[in-house]
């Protein structure tokens, strides 16, 4: 496990080094996901969701934007696995989930608790940042 983890931390940063965006390969095992990824149908990674007051993430070239949330920040549903980081006095509080992205095709990207509870669906466009 650790040498895999080592592997794949050196090929990211590789890439970094190299200035190309780093490329996830997904295996039996859910891969984690790299900002400025390249994904593509049918792929799944895990992925912390940070909630804020612009939940977006870079892949393919292109920003991905919260289209579609199931929960209503920052009243979270009962066991659900969200971690609240800080309060935000403008935005409340900060929080992040675990979970997994599925790559549904290549205009939408859904994210989902472990049990497959919906999160989010994530389909590109422009980020809306605090500010």
């Amino acid at each position: 496990m650790t040498k895999r983890i080592l592997t794949y931390v050196t090929v990211v940063l590789l890439a970094a080094c190299a200035g190309t965006a780093a490329t996830t390969t997904p295996n039996p095992e859910l891969s984690p996901f790299v900002e400025e990824s390249t994904v593509g149908p049918g792929e799944s990674y895990s992925y912390t969701m940070f909630v804020t007051c612009g939940e977006a993430f870079q892949a393919n070239g292109a920003w991905w934007v919260a289209s579609e949330k199931f929960f209503e920040h920052p009243n979270y549903p009962t066991g659900w696995p969200v971690e609240v980081l800080n309060q935000s006095a403008a935005d409340g509080p900060d929080a992040s989930i675990e979970g997994v992205l599925n790559v549904v095709d290549e205009g939408t990207v859904e994210f989902n608790l472990a049990d497959g509870t919906p999160v989010a669906v994530f389909t590109p466009g422009d980020p809306a940042f605090c500010g």
